[in-house]
């Protein structure tokens, strides 16, 4: 991990709970038209562990880098933060492995989700 002093990335590095409250906090602003498929990253594409993201660099959710979004899949919601974009990813999104269990086993390789901007 580097030393950071964005409050948004160390909200991100709080314990998962505790990062969901702070993050929800922010009313939605829009939602992305359609659904998109999401998998899940380890520690070999990013140091960061927590509520994170990593978007790819060719598709349309590339301009969210920077920003909170709130994804939902399954019937549940979480909210990350996007650190990057990463052309290592086979999905346009991928969420940190935490913040995926929260919304599907870890033996899904990819789900389908809403992604929601959040303020």
């Amino acid at each position: 991990m580097t030393v950071t002093v964005d409050p948004k990335v160390l909200i991100g590095r709080r314990c998962f709970a505790d990062a969901q409250s702070l993050f929800q906090g922010a009313p939605l602003q829009e939602v992305l038209a359609g659904t998109w498929e999401t998998g899940w990253y380890d520690t070999t594409l990013s140091p960061e562990v927590g509520s994170f993201a990593l978007v790819s660099p060719t598709g349309a959710l590339a301009s969210l880098v920077g920003r909170v979004i709130r994804v939902e899949a399954n019937e549940r919601a979480c909210f990350v933060y996007v650190l990057a974009a990463s052309g290592a990813l086979n999905t346009p999104l991928a969420l940190q492995r935490r913040a995926f269990l929260s919304l599907a086993l870890l033996s899904s390789t990819s789900i389908p989700a809403v992604v929601e901007l959040v303020g």
